[in-house]
């Protein structure tokens, strides 16, 4: 029956290293051919424990040398593959050598006239640790979804050797058949994204980075924009098609002595045109609202003090998808330039009705002529002046349109493919794990060797850690996203606090713990109850486990200053922390106590906490004073405001469970 078993992985090994070679020949990439070699040397493995080879030759030194070897260029490719993955070089000819001169000389130790199973038992052994260390460094440090791979290819591995070495074969093909699975997604990798060494979650977080960097970018757009309108020396004010003004430069109140404040958010401008200007410049607005730009349009109006002041205004419309969304008004303080060519046309009425005018006013007249030119090229090149800021805004307004509207496409996109990704790979983590949570109990129960049952005991504590790493960091990472809603609902908050506290009584009364509770039962929050109960759960399991036997939890809840959030804290008499470990409690995969060893704890817990509380547009935050002196979890909430329906918890959670 087990060789129908043996049989099959022999056909898969030969299909993948038959495609394997076929790439290699394509391109010569020596990491296909190293993955080749050590798929049809696994078809060896496969054949002997088909035929039964071990009870044949069990007295043929030769051939156990010779079986006990082949697994070892198998573990060195995935180890030199693990090695390789920190380098982002693309030539593998260093690697592949090194994977070709160890396998030589390890080979060369077959033909030893005695048994050598013990020194590559070490040999195995020493392989199998570098890369379960290799592989937890990307994971923990660089985030990289490879190193997963080659935790589960080689933990399979594992698996697949002590099955077979207590006689479990259906446990050892099936390990095998695992373990091949994950060195195939290894050889996917290589053969098809040779560029995409950041994929997995490191791809989420590069993501996370590029939108960091989008916004940064429109950010500085933005500044720039700002400082080159609040530098000008005339006003700028930005108004939609109704006429109310979302926008004005500090120079209004010098030239039209309102605040932008008095000006923006407002239907009518305060400002007052001068009557006889009045219908002019009605119909020059209708047509400006219309989408016609206007270009130096005089006329007069009131200051806030009551002066009479001219002014040119100039206009121009930004059209958004074929719609007016914006018009943008550049007011210039001509006053001085109208006195200028009144007091000439003045003085020239005045010398057109003197014809017998002296020597001495024609002097004054070529003066004052002198001074109103240096006047007209001061006007001149001020005009010009704003001529250019115009051209400049204009251009700077259109190259933003484009920007914003390229980079807008560009965050949607990244979004929605960071939405796919951590979808599919929720799913692709978790499905290869299914087999062993519901196999190794089941083998357990069968089990009555003390000594196995401690062995399948512990793989099954480290493919359950296994499990809930995946679970926690995709819930992360969901989180993270802004396309994850939650479903909010009024509740009262005591009596939700009150159901936590039955639901983990026995874990309370298990270390003696006394929890307390100081909560008005008139305060009901507006939140997702699922999601803060996992945040409650979550800090009291911290307060159970680094804390001691004969403890105490206390937790408060009071409405903050302004009646809009209620702040929450739950204090606990555990180890407490420094302020190293504070700054760094609430990042992912952190643990304040590292020396423990805790498979119970992947540090994320806290990240997810922090993660569901911004969601509520909370904040979260952690105090001690000091190491063995306790911890305080503060957190807050939305509470429920006027209009909005009060539901209690026992309620909620028949709805919601």
């Amino acid at each position: 029956m087990y060789a129908i078993g043996w049989w099959m992985l022999v056909l898969f090994t030969s299909v993948i290293g038959a495609w394997s070679i076929r790439l290699y020949f394509q391109d010569k990439d020596k990491r296909k051919l190293m993955f080749s070699i050590i798929f049809f040397l696994s078809i060896f493995i496969f054949l002997f424990n088909a035929i039964d080879a071990s009870t044949i030759f069990q007295n043929n030194v030769f051939f156990i040398n010779l079986f006990q070897w082949i697994t070892l260029p198998v573990m060195t490719a995935v180890l030199i593959s693990v090695v390789e993955s920190f380098s982002s070089s693309k030539n593998f000819e260093k690697g592949f050598l090194v994977f070709v001169i160890f396998s030589m000389i390890s080979f060369s130790l077959v033909f030893l006239p005695f048994s050598i199973e013990g020194f590559l038992g070490f040999i195995r052994m020493s392989i199998a640790l570098g890369v379960i260390g290799f592989s937890l460094y990307q994971l923990i440090k660089l985030k990289n979804i490879q190193s997963l791979f080659f935790l589960a290819a080689m933990g399979s591995f594992s698996v697949a050797g002590m099955a077979h070495a207590y006689n479990q074969i259906s446990l050892s093909i099936f390990a095998y058949a695992i373990a091949y699975f994950f060195l195939g997604l290894v050889f996917v990798w290589y053969a098809s994204n040779k560029d995409l060494s950041g994929k997995g979650m490191s791809s989420y977080f590069s993501l996370q980075k590029r939108l960091n960097h989008t916004q940064s970018e429109l950010e500085k757009s933005k500044d720039l924009y700002k400082s080159i309108v609040e530098n000008t020396q005339d006003v700028i004010i930005l108004t939609d098609v109704n006429g109310v003004s979302s926008f004005a430069s500090p120079s209004s109140t010098r030239v039209l002595g309102y605040t932008p404040d008095e000006i923006t958010n407002v239907k009518q401008w305060p400002l007052q045109i001068y009557p006889d200007d009045e219908n002019k410049v009605a119909e020059a607005m209708k047509k400006g609202y219309a989408g016609y730009p206007g270009s130096n349009f005089e006329y007069r109006i009131f200051t806030k003090n009551g002066d009479l002041r001219w002014i040119s205004h100039s206009w121009s419309p930004i059209i958004e998808q074929g719609k007016i969304q914006t018009i943008v008004s550049s007011i210039k303080d001509i006053t001085d330039l109208k006195e200028t060519q009144q007091k000439l046309a003045d003085r020239i009425k005045h010398l057109q009705k003197n014809e017998l005018a002296t020597l001495n006013i024609m002097e004054d007249f070529q003066e004052s002529i002198s001074s109103l030119k240096k006047a007209r090229q001061q006007i001149d090149k001020k005009n010009n002046q704003l001529k250019e800021s115009q051209e400049q805004l204009k251009q700077f307004n259109e190259e933003l349109e484009k920007r914003v509207e390229k980079r807008t496409k560009e965050v949607e996109r990244l979004l929605k493919q960071k939405d796919a990704f951590i979808d599919q790979l929720g799913h692709d983590l978790k499905h290869p794990l299914g087999p062993f949570i519901n196999l190794i109990p089941l083998l357990k129960k069968l089990e009555n060797d003390e000594k196995k049952r401690e062995i399948l005991t512990v793989l099954e504590r480290n493919v359950d850690y296994m499990k809930r790493l995946v679970i926690r960091t995709v819930k992360l990472a969901k989180l993270n996203a802004p396309s994850t809603t939650f479903d909010f609902q009024s509740f009262q908050f005591a009596d939700f606090i009150q159901k936590i506290i039955e639901k983990n009584m026995a874990s309370f009364e298990k270390l003696d713990v006394d929890v307390t509770t100081d909560i008005n039962p008139d305060i009901s929050v507006y939140a997702d109850s699922l999601q803060i109960e996992e945040v409650v759960e979550n800090i009291f399991s911290n307060a159970l486990k680094y804390g001691s036997e004969h403890g105490q939890i206390s937790v408060t809840a009071q409405k903050d200053q302004t009646d809009k959030f209620v702040h929450v804290s739950i204090k606990d008499t555990g180890f407490g922390m420094n302020s190293k470990q504070l700054e760094d409690i609430f990042n992912e995969f952190y643990k304040a106590d590292v020396s423990r060893h805790d498979f119970t704890s992947t540090g994320l817990g806290l990240s997810i906490c922090k993660r569901i509380i911004e969601k509520h547009d909370g904040m979260i935050w952690a105090e001690s004073e000091g190491v063995g002196k306790g911890t305080t979890i503060h957190f807050s909430l939305p509470l429920v405001q006027k209009g909005e329906s009060k539901k209690n918890y026992a309620d909620l959670n028949d709805n919601n469970y």
